[in-house]
């Protein structure tokens, strides 16, 4: 082969480039009837014009027998070794049918067809022109021009062709214009034969190649970039034929189907994906959103689309991603997209836990963080309960979920019926639009919290119960339940366990939530945390009224107020106690050092001077010794009709410690 490097044209610039600089490898095969020597004379029409072309593509020039050019043209296939193949007439028309590798025709045309007919026509002013397939138009217009006689005729194949050569020979040609095969049978025949095809023809063709080579490298760098997209996909897509074999597969719908990316091409999707039902899905050419397939073994969450082209279907894409991974992208969708209100403020550091009792508290609620079990937290009003499941919450897994807090005394029944459970639209008059999640939906991944859970109804309390066994909430008017993962603490000042023997509490609710219990016990006894809290209030308070221009001490106004304070029982327990130190500040300032007399307590705090006294009827168990406390208790129960709740009021206790007292009574 000849070539030689030449200038760049105007268009190089212009060309795509591709990672592999390889240049084209084209083969021009020229086939003849009967073997003759190399090169034939096309050959060396080619060879003029390789130079032009020897810094793009390595260009290779074969003279084979007809009938040995496609066993040899399945070789260069078959091999690699042949990115394109330039062939002429009814040589290249039947090579293209059973190659892969394209096949490009040298069109007779234009200028080759004119530099032709004047060579035929320096030969015999009646010229045959024998075409493969069609006649050129353009050839009556050529004519006139060069004052010669044309006949046209077309052929198929081989036997066409002879049969066309002697027509025109009977027609009075002396010389017949065509393919090297066409001359070659116009020779064998005892006329002249005049090559249609020449240098400008070579010339096209191997540009109308590298065109082509252009254009595959434009796609193949964008099929590159769509595979680099397509990888990094965190969903699985997998594109199929149109008889269901794999085409394309990401990365991550191989890991879904446990294999290679490269063992996946080809294969057949039953093969890969037995009785998923995506066989029938493309010759049904059914498509489906939100579909939840199990792909070997593994739960998916699928979209299944089908591809045409033009009228004609051409295969299906499949998208899917596990549904695990699906719930936790949903919980991060609901998470940044709920209000503010829902996130926990507090966390345990925050508990004042200075005497021993607090501590063991503030310690078995931070063992309790580590589960995810419902906990069920009792004790007296304003003891902190909430404060208490708030620090469990940020100190679990869960702390960068939802907190959702709900009073379950404080709404009507149908009321907090739609907040926990939501509704669907429509569910009744003045619904929302669209519906409404629960609070059990919004606190998804996260955590909710039941404070006074004792003053549930019982209806309500049914539901719940399937809430936790389930682990799914079904809307108001709804019909599809929809899954939830939420951890539930609960709180209540009650007795459960008498709220069960009478009947207004489920026992098996009960003994369902209170997996993991904790008691919160009263500020009386631990009178040790009672200046810390105190403290920790006034600051609070002052900073709070400093905003009112009513400057204050709290250091001062704690110290002053103190004795007071250790010497009262909190019935009110914390709320009591921020309620008196608000007050307490409206006589302020306060310095270090500072009294208050006892006419001023008793005018604005009359609670921490007029306390009962013990010989009074109704006598607070802690001011009994040990020995008559149950006795004590059961006179005071007995005065209040069996109401354990009126009683523990005028006992100033819980009423989990009369129904201590009482038992520990016989």
């Amino acid at each position: 082969m000849r070539h030689a490097d030449r200038q760049a044209r105007p268009s190089d610039e212009h060309w795509p480039q591709h990672q592999d600089d390889r240049r084209p490898r084209i083969v021009v095969l020229l086939s003849h009837l009967q073997r003759i020597q190399s090169p034939s004379r096309l050959a060396l029409e080619v060879h003029d014009v390789l130079p032009e072309f020897g810094g793009w593509a390595d260009v290779r020039v074969i003279d084979r027998l007809f009938d040995q050019a496609l066993e040899y043209a399945m070789e260069l296939e078959q091999t690699g070794a042949c990115d394109f193949l330039i062939c002429a007439g009814a040589t290249g028309a039947y090579l293209r049918k059973h190659l892969n590798i394209p096949v490009i025709l040298m069109d007779s045309s234009g200028l080759g067809i004119m530099h032709a007919l004047v060579r035929a026509g320096s030969i015999s002013r009646q010229v045959g022109v024998l075409s493969y397939r069609d006649v050129s138009h353009e050839i009556d217009s050529i004519r006139a021009v060069l004052s010669i006689e044309v006949l046209q005729a077309s052929y198929k194949d081989l036997r066409s062709a002879r049969t066309q050569v002697r027509n025109l020979i009977r027609s009075g040609c002396k010389v017949v214009v065509g393919s090297p095969m066409v001359t070659e049978i116009a020779e064998e025949e005892g006329i002249t034969g005049v090559l249609a095809l020449s240098a400008p023809v070579c010339r096209r063709a191997i540009e109308d190649a590298l065109a082509l080579w252009r254009g595959s490298l434009a796609e193949k760098a964008k099929r590159r970039r769509l595979d680099s997209i397509i990888h990094q996909l965190r969903d699985g897509v997998l594109a199929l034929d149109k008889l269901g074999r794999v085409e394309s597969v990401n990365v991550a719908m191989a890991r879904l189907l446990d294999v290679d990316v490269g063992r996946a091409l080809g294969r057949d999707i039953e093969e890969l994906a037995p009785g998923c039902g995506l066989r029938e899905a493309l010759d049904a050419e059914r498509e489906f959103t939100n579909r939840v397939l199990t792909l070997r073994g593994r739960s998916m969450l699928a979209n299944f689309t089908s591809l045409r082209e033009g009228s004609e279907a051409a295969g299906a894409v499949l998208t899917a991603r596990e549904t695990a991974e699906v719930q936790r992208a949903d919980g991060h969708i609901r998470a940044q997209t709920r209000p503010g209100r829902f996130a926990a403020r507090h966390v345990l550091r925050d508990i004042v836990a200075e005497s021993p009792l607090m501590r063991a508290v503030v310690a078995l609620a931070a063992r309790y963080s580590h589960a995810d079990s419902t906990v069920l937290i009792t004790g007296e009003s304003g003891t902190g309960k909430e404060l208490l499941a708030q620090g469990i919450h940020n100190a679990s897994h869960r702390r960068d979920r939802p907190f959702v807090a709900i009073n379950c005394g404080a709404l009507a029944e149908t009321l907090l019926e739609s907040e926990l459970f939501g509704y669907e639209e429509g569910a009744f008059t003045g619904s929302r639009r669209g519906g409404k999640p629960g609070l059990f939906e919004v606190a998804h991944t996260g955590t909710v919290f039941l404070d006074e859970i004792g003053d549930m109804p019982l209806p309500l309390q049914t539901r719940l119960l399937r809430v936790l066994q389930e682990r799914e909430v079904l809307r108001l008017d709804g019909i599809e339940p929809t899954p939830i993962d939420v951890r539930v603490i609960a709180a209540t000042h009650r007795d459960l366990k008498a709220e069960v023997a009478a009947g207004r509490f489920r026992d098996d609710l009960f003994y369902r939530i209170q997996v993991l219990r904790v008691q919160v016990p009263p500020l009386r006894e631990r009178p040790g945390d009672v200046g810390a809290i105190a403290s920790q209030l006034a600051d609070r308070l002052v900073r709070r009224l400093d905003k009112l221009d009513r400057p204050s001490s709290a250091e001062g106004m704690v110290e002053a107020l103190l004795p007071h304070l250790q010497a009262y029982d909190w019935p009110g327990n914390v709320r009591e106690l921020q309620s008196v130190l608000e007050r307490a500040l409206l006589l302020g300032p306060f310095q270090p050092g500072d009294t208050l007399d006892v006419p001023t307590l008793a005018a604005v705090m009359p609670e921490l001077i007029n306390r009962p006294h013990p010989t009074s009827a109704s006598v607070g168990l802690r001011h009994l010794g040990k020995a008559t406390e149950s006795a004590h208790a059961r006179r005071v129960v007995d005065e209040c009709n069996g109401d354990l709740d009126a009683a523990a009021k005028k006992l100033g206790v819980s009423r989990s410690t009369v129904w201590r007292r009482l038992q520990s009574g016989g």
